[in-house]
């Protein structure tokens, strides 16, 4: 990165869309994917799932671009990735779910990011991979070991100092 970084870059291009179109399906994949998130993890894990990946979102765009460019497409796909944790967890309940609303969101979202953004909506993919993992973090209730725990912070440390050093440095 080209000169020093406004730290209010990190999460406010986190929250720009550059279509009304990315706009509605963000919303939609919010609407459906927030309340369950919030549902299985708790209101706390859910803000600190949400903020880490509003953290990495931004720090993921500053090293693509180094610009404010639209990166609102990480807050579902990291919200999705942590879906995907529990559902890991509870295949049984989730996976008629998952099939039939889930991984539709995640092929609309990143067809309408490529085509609107371009080679930098690979992003999302990384997004989903680290909601995932900050998910793990915050474990499952009655399912996540403290191994399990303690492996997903470390990786998500990992992740985070990555990004950090990449932006950074």
């Amino acid at each position: 990165v080209n000169g020093p970084i406004d730290i209010y870059k990190i999460f406010v291009c986190s929250f720009i869309n550059v279509s009304i179109l990315q706009f509605v399906f963000n919303m939609y994949a919010l609407y459906v994917v927030g309340p369950q998130i919030e549902n299985f993890y708790g209101k706390v894990k859910y803000l600190v799932l949400y903020f880490v990946i509003v953290l990495s979102g931004g720090l993921l765009n500053i090293l693509f671009n180094s610009s404010i460019l639209a990166t609102s497409n990480c807050i579902p796909y990291g919200l999705i990735g942590a879906l995907l944790y529990f559902g890991y967890h509870y295949r049984v309940y989730l996976d008629s779910v998952l099939k039939s609303q889930v991984l539709p969101i995640i092929l609309i979202n990143f067809v309408i990011g490529y085509f609107l953004i371009g080679p930098a909506a690979f992003g999302q993919i990384i997004m989903l991979i680290a909601g995932f993992l900050f998910a793990r973090a915050v474990g499952v209730k009655y399912h996540s070991t403290k191994s399990s725990i303690v492996n997903g912070i470390i990786m998500s440390l990992i992740l985070i100092t990555f990004l950090l050093s990449m932006v950074f440095m």
